[in-house]
């Protein structure tokens, strides 16, 4: 029998504002290296969406989901995909 797992849909959606000074936080953030090199952007980041309301608790990192960080197990972070998500939305569109 099929188990009927239940997601939380808010999760998947955030909105919060994205000033420029938020995105280029993010790009760096996306930019550096994980585990090691990122540590300073992360933590830019971190505060800047504790600024905005993005985050429900001020969360201890991993708290946005990085595309190259292999060593977190993103599925038991939904919230962290979802400020991915609205960050990465909000991205100007490379030529």
């Amino acid at each position: 029998m099929p188990v009927r797992r239940r997601t939380n849909r808010r999760t998947n959606r955030l909105d919060f504002p994205v000033s420029p000074e938020l995105a280029a936080a993010f790009e760096a953030y996306i930019d550096s290296d994980p585990p090691g090199g990122w540590w300073t952007e992360q933590w830019r980041l971190h505060d800047l969406l504790h600024e905005v309301g993005a985050l429900a608790l001020p969360f201890c990192p991993p708290f946005c989901f990085h595309p190259r960080d292999t060593a977190t197990r993103w599925e038991h972070s939904p919230e962290a995909v979802a400020i991915y998500r609205r960050l990465a939305s909000a991205r100007p569109q490379k030529d």
